[in-house]
């Protein structure tokens, strides 16, 4: 079974089951303010064990919170949430998970939340813990605010609860904070590892123990206090939707463009991944049939090099690397050799307010997508460096600022 709303009176319960009981878990923790209830059963919560992932690469395992939903369980205190699973079901454990990371943070006696574990019967949702589940759920319907909110995130991606985004962070896929009450125009919020917030009308605020004068529609922080700020934001800085890593890219419109060399292996890659295992066909243009809308409406995807598109001639000069035919330098490290392949996610020198990703399409492959949805987790973070042969050099992440 696949994840599936079920819509009562106009209030929607997340539910899933199987694999999808890993979609309920992750679209539920990481957007709590869009749900009347979460019912997750069994999939899977965390990589480390469910994809017997010990032996990746330390820059993988820096993007995991990205996917590892069990890192949210607070999250699950701002909607009635149930988790499922019968005790001989090795699935179990992604319930489990949560229940024992909500255990170290908050006390679940009476909290919104409950963890159910059914008979041995396998792989499936036994009638009495489903009977268990809809009590809870309906009790807890039309579902009321907490006064007094307590959200997390570790990326701006999910930063979003209701009535503010974290369009900011002192570092991402650290833990980021922020309690929150609100009563008409006024808010009060405390933060931890938020250096911006986005308000969906201007609000008289405090925070962090600071009165911000006026009523505001964005704040930010900067040398440990905090001001009024522009809206969007200017200058470049990670931020909701443009924060990476590479695959973050092809979360929204993305056009691929092809340069004057022969047709590029990883563009061919990525096209037949895309048809075979996502159901559909992407966008290809050449360099010279760009236009400024294409600019404009999508994210940019470029194959090649400054040599062989035009495009990539034209963005690299504002990249913070140094890519020319003797080798590529970025983050201070230099590598040698020609035919070095760069790939990267930076937003886009020619529309900020969309990406430009270089020789990449999804750093997971057909092995994975073959495999289980516990390994389409991001392979590269914001830039590798690697061989003509495909062999990686090295990968790692711009900071906060696309330095």
């Amino acid at each position: 079974m696949k994840s599936h709303y079920r819509i009562d009176d106009d209030r929607i319960v997340l539910r899933g089951f199987s694999m999808g009981g890993a979609g309920a878990w992750h679209l539920g923790l990481h957007y709590p303010h869009l749900w009347a209830g979460i019912e997750a059963g069994a999939g899977f919560s965390d990589t480390l064990r469910y994809a017997k992932a010990e032996a990746a690469p330390e820059h993988e395992k820096r993007a995991w919170p990205i996917y590892d939903s069990y890192l949210y369980a607070r999250n699950a205190l701002l909607v009635p949430t149930v988790g499922y699973g019968s005790i001989d079901d090795p699935q179990l454990r992604a319930s489990v998970n949560v229940k024992e990371q909500l255990a170290k943070e908050e006390s679940v006696s009476g909290a919104r939340a409950r963890f159910l574990v059914g008979p041995r019967i396998g792989h499936k949702f036994a009638p009495e813990s489903k009977q268990e589940s809809e009590a809870f759920l309906t009790a807890n319907l039309p579902r009321t605010q907490p006064r007094q909110i307590r959200f997390l995130t570790y990326t701006t991606r999910y930063g979003r609860y209701g009535w503010f985004l974290v369009d900011g962070m002192g570092k991402h896929y650290d833990r980021a904070e922020v309690e929150a009450t609100r009563e008409g125009n006024r808010a009060t919020l405390t933060t931890r590892n938020v250096t911006r917030l986005v308000f969906d009308e201007p609000l008289t605020v405090t925070i962090d123990g600071q009165s911000i004068s006026g009523a505001v529609k964005a704040i930010e922080r900067d040398n440990g206090r905090w001001r009024s700020a522009a809206a969007p934001l200017k200058m470049p800085r990670k931020r909701h939707g443009l924060q990476g890593p590479i695959d973050d890219g092809f979360l929204d419109s993305f056009l691929c463009v092809k340069g004057s060399a022969p047709e590029s292996t990883l563009l061919d890659t990525f096209r037949a991944n895309w048809d075979k295992f996502l159901r559909g066909d992407i966008r290809i243009k050449a360099d010279n049939a760009v236009t400024d809308a294409d600019i404009r409406d999508h994210n940019l995807v470029l194959f090649g090099d400054a040599k062989s598109n035009r495009l990539i001639a034209r963005v690299l000069p504002k990249l913070p690397v140094r890519w020319d035919s003797k080798g590529i330098t970025v983050r201070g490290q230099r590598f040698d050799g020609e035919g070095l392949i760069l790939t990267a996610i930076y937003p886009n020198p020619l529309n900020p307010n969309r990406y430009v990703v270089l020789n990449s399409g999804h750093t997971f492959g057909e092995r994975e997508f073959r495999s289980t949805n516990a390994l389409l987790y991001p392979r590269l973070g914001d830039w590798a460096v690697r061989k003509p042969n495909g062999e990686l050099l090295a990968a790692g992440f711009f900071d906060e600022s696309w330095r």
